[in-house]
């Protein structure tokens, strides 16, 4: 059964232009902010590893050296896709990519989309997102871009595959594939998050988030798409408003599969107790407020963890990062799923 945010609270099924509210409000105030936010404590912190300044200059402490940059490329005419097709590819991209904004709750009354299998909605859009990038590459000409889409359909496979059984861990543990149901189950205390509720689960979570990084290529496994391999793959040529919208849309994903994972594993949107019995209302606003803040707190500790693993690990080749999905990651997505299927039948 289908669910709409605040359908209660109006007659009907929410408009066009309320989906086109949601997103606009969604991505200016809080994706794109936090992803701001992120951008800039990573480059502070790449200084501090490497005894530099960094941004300094434009505005106080370099906060807008960030928003200078990307005006700077946004100033610059696209260097690749003059075609149609091209254009139409990237557009195609671009589109599935912030449609699974429509999926990820935000809170109790701030969810858009779910059902009962709405977890499997993110893996499957990110699959098409990384074809139509794919797609994208190959209309380019160019043997790097040929082959630069290709690895970036078999990384993104091949991080599918150990993240999907993870997904079925999950819905082992809880019963189901909805976003309510599983963040409901959970409180705000971590005894009762699901990443610490059997050993088991702190296995599949561990292989979640990896496997997430993979399919998605970010940091350190983006060798699919790093400018040491292929010279860029199918970014090599993308330079000006393509590069700058390449950069949004690394941003935007690591932003988005670190919430994602703090709502699965860490409890999602769930405050403290006093505070709810202190709000009383749970779809009062303020209730709202207070649970997107908890929830993006959780999610910027995540980041910060994987903006330290991108700084001190090495980045991998393509080889190595597909041989650490299929030996490593796999193997160990099955060993929590069965695991976690002996410990509940052990349990009860």
């Amino acid at each position: 059964m289908n669910h709409y945010l605040f359908i209660s609270q109006g007659a009907g099924s929410p408009t066009v232009w309320f989906f086109f509210a949601y997103f606009f409000m969604a991505l200016v105030f809080i994706f794109f902010p936090l992803a701001y936010l992120t951008s800039y404590f990573e480059r502070k912190l790449s200084a501090d590893f490497q005894a530099r300044v960094g941004p300094s200059l434009t505005g106080r402490n370099g906060i807008l050296q960030i928003l200078a940059d990307h005006l700077k490329l946004f100033q610059k005419n696209l260097s690749y896709s003059k075609n149609f097709s091209g254009k139409a590819w990237l557009a195609l991209s671009v589109c599935i990519l912030y449609a699974s904004l429509a999926v990820l709750p935000l809170g109790t009354e701030l969810i858009l989309f779910t059902s009962e299998v709405s977890l499997l909605f993110p893996v499957f859009l990110f699959l098409f997102f990384f074809l139509a990038q794919m797609m994208l590459g190959i209309r380019q000409g160019s043997v790097s871009g040929f082959f630069g889409g290709i690895r970036l359909s078999v990384q993104a496979v091949s991080g599918a595959f150990p993240l999907l059984i993870t997904v079925a861990t999950v819905a082992l543990a809880r019963g189901s594939l909805s976003w309510e149901k599983i963040v409901l189950s959970q409180a705000w205390t971590p005894s009762t998050w699901i990443l610490f509720e059997s050993p088991f689960l702190f296995l599949a979570g561990l292989s979640f988030y990896l496997s997430g990084l993979l399919m998605l290529h970010l940091e350190p496994l983006n060798s699919a798409m790093a400018s040491k391999e292929l010279q860029g793959g199918v970014f090599r040529s993308s330079g000006g408003k393509g590069l700058a919208l390449f950069r949004v849309n690394q941003a935007y994903l690591m932003v988005f599969w670190t919430m994602l994972f703090s709502a699965v594993f860490l409890g999602g949107w769930n405050t403290p107790d006093l505070l709810n019995q202190w709000i009383g209302d749970e779809k009062s606003s303020s209730l709202q407020f207070f649970q997107l803040g908890w929830f993006i707190a959780k999610s910027f500790c995540v980041i910060v963890l994987l903006l330290w693993q991108r700084k001190v690990i090495p980045l991998l080749r393509i080889d190595q990062v597909t041989d650490y999905s299929w030996k490593v990651l796999s193997p160990l997505s099955i060993f929590a799923f069965f695991g976690q299927t002996i410990w509940m039948g052990v349990k009860f």
